[in-house]
C-alpha cells in the first residue's frame, strides 16, 4: 500500500511562502543556509521525514505493511541532535487480543548507549553550553 501525505503540496507552498517571507535574509548566511536546505528538502517530501520519526517506526509500519519490529529488536532513526548521526534504540512489544476485535499494543523503546556521541559532546558542545552543573542550597 503506498503511502503519502494526503496535502503535501500545501505542506510544501505553505513552506516556500514562509521561506520567502520570513527567511529570505538569510539565504546567505552560511551558518543557517544548510538548515534551510534541510528543511526545504523535509517539506517537499514529508513522508520521508515522518518514517524516521519514532511514532511511526513503533507504531504504524504494521498499518502500512511494512517491516514488522519483533518482539525485541534494534532500529535506528536519525539523531535530532548530532546530524548525519543514527541513534540506535532496543525496541520490545506486546500484542493481546481481547476477545471483542480489539488489539492492545504495547511497546518499550529506549535508546541504546553509544560512547561516540558522548565524546561528539565533549568535542563540539560542552563548551557550547558550559557547565551545566548545578550547586543547590538547602
Amino acid at each position: 500500500m503506498p503511502v503519502k501525505v494526503k496535502n503535501q503540496e500545501d505542506i510544501y507552498n505553505r513552506w516556500k511562502s514562509l521561506r520567502l517571507e520570513r527567511f529570505s535574509q538569510l539565504e546567505n548566511d552560511e551558518t543557517v543556509r544548510p538548515i534551510l536546505d534541510a528543511a526545504e528538502n523535509d517539506f517537499k517530501n514529508t513522508i520521508s521525514l515522518i518514517k524516521k520519526t519514532p511514532l511511526y517506526v513503533l507504531f504504524f509500519s504494521d498499518v502500512y505493511g511494512q517491516e514488522v519490529i519483533n518482539n525485541c529488536s534494534l532500529f535506528t532513526l536519525p539523531s535530532q541532535v548530532f546530524t548525519g548521526k543514527d541513534v540506535t534504540f532496543k525496541s520490545s512489544r506486546q500484542i493481546q487480543d481481547n476477545k471483542d476485535g480489539h488489539l492492545k499494543l504495547s511497546i518499550d523503546a529506549e535508546g541504546v548507549p553509544n560512547e561516540d556521541f558522548r565524546k561528539l559532546y565533549n568535542d563540539k558542545f560542552k563548551q557550547l553550553f558550559q557547565d551545566t552543573s548545578y550547586l543547590y542550597k538547602k
